[in-house]
C-alpha cells in the first residue's frame, strides 16, 4: 500500500476526535430486492393473506350488491314512475360488468406473458360472477315486477270507491275506479250472463241494483274458464262469488288482453239481448279488495327478500370455493 505525504494515517486531525469508522451491514440475500429482473420478491406471508381477503371480500359484495340493486330498481317505485331513470343505472351497471371484462382480460393477457406475481383468478372470478348477478337481477326483477308489483301499482294509482250503488252511478263517472266495494244491495244478474270462447271461456255478467232494468249497465264482473259449460245466454256465471253475507268488491281488470276478449263477449251480449253498456269497467270480483291488494305487495316484498338472501348465499359459497381452490395451489407452491 502506498504512503501519501502524511503517512499511513491520513492528514493530521486538528486536534479533532477521529470519526468512528463506518460499519456496512450485508442484508440476507432474501430481503433484497431481484433488481436484476426487475420485480420485487415476493410478498410476505401476512401481506399475502391481506390481498387474499380484501379480494374475497369484493368478490362477494360487488356482485350481490349490483344484483340486489337490478332487482330492487326493476321491481318497485322507481320502475314504475322513473323508468328512463331506472334503466340508466342498470346501464350503468352493464358498463361495470364490461370494466371488469376488459380488467380480466389484461390479467390473463400478462399471465400469458410471463407476469407471475398475480394470479388471474380472481379478475376472472368477479367478472363471470358479475355478468350472472347483472343478468340474473334483471331477469328476476322483471319477473317480480310483472308478476306482482305492477298490478299493485296500477291499482293503488286509482281510486278506491265503497258502499257504491252501480244503479245510480255511471261508467264515465267513474274511470279513475281501481278497487270498488258496492252497496250492500247490489247482486249480479244471472239472466245477463254471457260467455265467449276465445281460447279461454270468457265470462261476464253485469252488477245491477233494484229490480228494474238499466239504461245502460256499466259494472261488469269477469273471469275466465268459471262459466258453466256451453256459450251464449245459458250461462251460468261462477267466477269469485262472495260468501253470503258479504257485499260485492272488485278490483277492475286493467290487462289489455283480457279486456279487449270480455268486450267481446259484452258486445255479442247487447246484441242478443238489447241491453247497452255505454262506459263498460270490468271487475275481477274480491271478498276484500284491500286485503288483496296488501297480498300481492307482500308477495313482491317477500320475492325481493329471498331472492337476495339466496344469492347472498349462493355468492358466499362460489367465494369459498375459489379462495380454497387458491390457498390450495399456494400450499402445493
Amino acid at each position: 500500500m502506498q504512503r501519501g505525504p502524511y503517512g499511513a494515517t491520513g492528514p493530521p486531525t486538528m486536534g479533532l476526535p477521529s470519526a468512528a469508522p463506518v460499519a456496512f451491514r450485508t442484508l440476507p440475500p432474501r430481503a433484497v430486492p431481484l433488481l436484476s429482473s426487475g420485480r420485487l420478491a415476493k410478498a410476505a406471508p401476512g401481506d399475502h393473506l391481506r390481498q387474499q381477503v380484501v379480494a374475497a371480500t369484493v368478490s362477494l359484495l360487488v356482485p350481490w350488491s349490483v344484483f340486489t340493486v337490478n332487482v330492487a330498481l326493476l321491481s318497485f317505485t322507481m320502475h314504475y314512475r322513473h323508468s328512463q331513470l331506472c334503466w340508466f343505472v342498470v346501464e350503468l351497471e352493464a358498463a361495470l360488468v364490461a370494466v371488469c371484462a376488459a380488467l380480466a382480460f389484461f390479467a390473463v393477457k400478462n399471465r400469458r406473458a410471463g407476469d407471475t406475481n398475480r394470479d388471474p383468478t380472481w379478475h376472472l372470478f368477479v367478472f363471470a360472477s358479475l355478468a350472472f348477478a347483472w343478468s340474473a337481477g334483471l331477469s328476476l326483477g322483471m319477473t317480480n315486477y310483472n308478476t306482482n308489483m305492477l298490478g299493485y301499482y296500477d291499482i293503488t294509482s286509482l281510486e278506491l270507491y265503497p258502499l257504491l250503488d252501480p244503479s245510480a252511478a255511471s261508467g264515465a263517472q267513474l274511470l279513475d275506479a281501481g278497487r270498488i266495494v258496492f252497496a250492500t244491495d247490489a247482486y249480479m244478474s244471472q239472466a245477463l250472463s254471457y260467455g265467449v270462447e276465445n281460447g279461454a271461456m270468457y265470462c261476464v255478467t253485469p252488477i245491477t241494483a233494484g229490480r228494474a232494468p238499466l239504461a245502460s249497465y256499466d259494472f261488469w264482473a269477469v273471469g275466465k274458464d268459471c262459466c258453466s259449460a256451453g256459450q251464449g245466454a245459458e250461462v251460468a256465471f261462477n267466477c269469485s262469488i262472495p260468501r253470503l253475507g258479504l257485499p260485492l268488491a272488485g278490483m277492475r281488470l286493467l290487462d289489455e288482453g283480457d279486456t279487449e276478449s270480455f268486450r267481446l263477449a259484452l258486445k255479442k251480449l247487447e246484441m242478443s239481448r238489447g241491453i247497452r253498456a255505454d262506459h263498460p269497467l270490468f271487475f275481477v270480483l274480491t271478498e276484500d279488495p284491500i286485503a288483496e291488494l296488501s297480498q300481492r305487495q307482500d308477495r313482491g316484498l317477500r320475492f325481493f327478500i329471498v331472492s337476495t338472501l339466496f344469492h347472498f348465499a349462493f355468492q358466499l359459497f362460489l367465494v369459498a370455493l375459489v379462495a380454497v381452490r387458491l390457498n390450495a395451489s399456494s400450499l402445493v407452491k
